[in-house]
């Protein structure tokens, strides 16, 4: 047996090299996989072949190591009981498996061969603190893993415990990764779990860090026995209107029957004036539809009808004085009736200016449409007057300046008086016949 010593450390070498390249682990075995691995362990115990193994009876697993993720393992110890090929006595041996982590499937431990399982095995519960399970380990083949002393109490390698499983179902040593809100017990499994609680019309969001308002359950938007269906965020929702035998957004409308429906003719006074329209009609969605967005909901309208502001049901023009409404709001006008003008608020409103109605001759309207282009033309005469006067004041101020500038070049000389005292005025002449003492004006010409 010594010869087996090397071979199982090389299989141990090589699970471990394949755990280093790959973190995929392994589901427990299905009866398929358990029996493929019986074959080639039967062969090496008996020396001869071929099996065809059969689990006919209970399988039940002694050790179980951990892998990265929920109900995911790296190596098990399991007891079954089979026949090596049909008709042949059962057997109950205890033996190994390993998951190849390339390919996430399991394999049969050749070397660690099958065993007669312990007395003390019998009904015992699983060994899940196992680093790995191995032949040699105690009977349960459990290498315990003792330093991970909290939650599972399970291990994923020497130095990394699985305390708990995350929201997402990977192992982790406490619930932080996920949330301050987030909390792990044995009552859940230790899969850490929201455990924030929202008062009553209020709903825990998607993050489990804050109560978001449920309008479902706080506001009741739905009537008639229509059944409400939150959304995200908590503020959206929609009516399920079916059997109620109402429409609309809050099913609040009521949708009669075909055979209750009478239909009302309108007739216009003259047909020159104002088209007829037609009938009230029934469509499957409701009243005076046309076509359907949904069962319960109109989305376009019979010929004189309208679609309300609640985008499902059809009503009637509801703007007074307004001859067409727009297609998708009742309450919303297009084209005013002649002498009503259209405001900003889809409103019709009588028109008045007697400044411009005096142009008109006796007896005749003015329509919308005309007292626009009169108010436009007014505004451009005004325009351009201030232009035109803004431009004579340039030429009067261009032509000032000129004649200004031209006048004072024409100036060819400048007068300039010099006193000069009687004295002086005497020795420079030295002549009795001097000009009187008074001041001597002298004209100099400018340079």
């Amino acid at each position: 047996m010594l010869y087996l010593y090397p071979v199982a450390a090389l299989h141990i070498l090589l699970y471990s090299t394949t755990r280093l390249v790959s973190a995929q682990d392994c589901p427990l075995p299905n009866k398929t996989e358990i029996e493929t691995a019986l074959s080639p362990l039967l062969i090496n115990a008996q020396g001869f072949g071929p099996f065809s193994p059969n689990i006919t009876g209970p399988v039940r697993y002694v050790c179980l190591s951990q892998g990265d993720m929920i109900d995911t393992y790296r190596s098990i110890s399991l007891i079954a009981t089979f026949t090596p090929n049909s008709g042949e006595a059962e057997q109950t041996k205890l033996f190994l498996m390993y998951c190849i982590s390339t390919s996430g499937t399991w394999s049969e431990s050749a070397t660690d061969g099958l065993h007669n399982p312990s007395p003390n095995l019998v009904g015992a519960p699983p060994r899940t603190d196992c680093i790995v399970c191995r032949y040699g380990f105690g009977d349960d083949q459990c290498r315990e893993c003792p330093y991970c002393d909290y939650g599972l109490r399970r291990c994923t390698s020497r130095h990394s415990c699985c305390s708990v499983f995350t929201a997402s179902g990977f192992c982790d040593y406490s619930c932080e990764s996920d949330g301050p809100n987030y909390v792990a017990t044995a009552s859940t499994g230790f899969i850490c779990t929201c455990n924030l609680t929202c008062p009553d019309g209020f709903t825990v969001n998607s993050d489990c860090t804050d109560c978001d308002l449920n309008i479902c359950d706080a506001e009741s938007p739905c009537e008639n026995g229509g059944q409400c269906i939150q959304y995200s965020p908590a503020d959206n929702y929609t009516c399920d209107c079916t059997g109620t035998r109402h429409g609309g957004v809050n099913c609040a409308s009521l949708i009669p029957s075909p055979s209750s429906l009478t239909p009302i003719a309108i007739t216009s006074p003259s047909p020159s004036l104002a088209p007829s329209i037609p009938s009230e009609t029934f469509a499957p969605c409701g009243q005076n539809c046309d076509t359907c967005k949904t069962s319960n909901c109109c989305k376009t309208c019979s010929l004189g009808y309208y679609l309300n502001p609640d985008d499902c049901t059809c009503g009637r023009c509801t703007v007074s004085n307004c001859s067409r409404c727009h297609s998708l709001n009742s309450s919303c006008c297009m084209e005013c009736e002649e002498g009503f003008e259209l405001c900003s608020d889809c409103q019709c409103k009588t028109y008045a200016s007697s400044t411009v109605n005096q142009l008109l001759p006796t007896g005749a309207a003015i329509s919308p449409t005309e007292n626009a282009k009169t108010r436009t033309w007014i505004v451009l005469f005004f325009v351009a007057l201030i232009l035109v006067l803004c431009i004579l004041i340039f030429i009067s101020v261009l032509l000032y300046t000129i004649i200004y500038f031209a006048s004072g070049g024409a100036r060819t000389r400048m007068n300039k008086t010099i006193s000069i005292p009687p004295a002086a005025n005497a020795r420079l002449h030295n002549n009795p016949l001097y000009v009187s003492p008074e001041e001597v004006t002298l004209s100099i010409s400018p340079s």
